[in-house]
């Protein structure tokens, strides 16, 4: 539905003002559908329109068109959602996702197994 709603607004030229109303007001509503439970699919739709809407005012409001302005609220999301659902992950995905900050550690524990 936000998907449809955005393509919609972005192809009728009402701007990006009114696509981030839409991306944000159907993130708060994905949130509120998903506040009951931390494994809710809601969840990782509001996560996903939250990056969105940062990606929208990096872009649009403060005129930042470099690729690593954008690594920030993408990764944010990417750990969020690692959060939520990360005792769903096999336990090898996890033991690699959490020695992510630590590259050095990643890479020789990659390399190890």
């Amino acid at each position: 539905m936000p998907v449809v709603a955005l393509i919609w607004v972005l192809l009728h030229g009402l701007g990006t003002n009114v696509a981030m109303l839409v991306v944000g007001v159907h993130s708060i509503l994905f949130t509120f559908l998903g506040r009951d439970d931390k494994k809710s699919p809601y969840n990782i739709v509001a996560i996903a329109g939250f990056v969105a809407f940062v990606i929208m005012v990096f872009w649009d409001k403060l005129n930042l068109h470099l690729l690593n302005v954008y690594v920030i609220p993408v990764g944010l999301g990417v750990l969020t959602l690692l959060h939520l659902f990360g005792d769903q992950l096999p336990v090898e995905t996890a033991i690699g996702c959490d020695l992510l900050p630590c590259w050095p550690c990643s890479a020789a524990a990659l390399f190890t197994h």
